[in-house]
């Protein structure tokens, strides 16, 4: 799998900084959904439903069942949690304990690398 943008050695790429006003707009076009609402869009009943292993390329059902560009943007979110981990989600979601637009896409990361996705996204 390719991130948009990659952190090296603690510095950023250009690819990065050209990068940063695509994974801004994650939160407007296809971000977060709910707006104010605390109501998840899509019901997370099981959570192992919606585990990924992005280094292995491997993605939920429930997410390759989306529209392209629903996934394109858990696909650029994803590899790029150094840079989104700073962009506020303003879309309301913080009331959820959101702080970020990461947040909007990861909802866990697991320590054998595998991720729970955040269904916010979802539409």
């Amino acid at each position: 799998m390719r991130g948009i943008a990659r952190w090296e050695q603690g510095r950023v790429t250009r690819r990065a900084v050209l990068a940063v006003p695509l994974l801004a707009g994650l939160a407007t076009f296809g971000g977060c959904s709910r707006g104010g609402d605390s109501s998840p869009s899509i019901p997370t009943p099981n959570t192992d439903a919606f585990v990924a292993w992005p280094e292995k390329n491997i993605w939920p059902q429930a997410l390759l069942e989306m529209p392209e560009a629903v996934q394109a943007n858990y696909y650029a979110a994803v590899p790029n949690k150094a840079l989104l981990q700073w962009i506020p989600c303003y879309c309301g979601c913080y009331a959820t304990g959101h702080t970020s637009v990461y947040d909007c896409y990861v909802e866990e990361e697991r320590p054998d690398g595998s991720i729970v996705i955040d269904t916010m996204s979802f539409g």
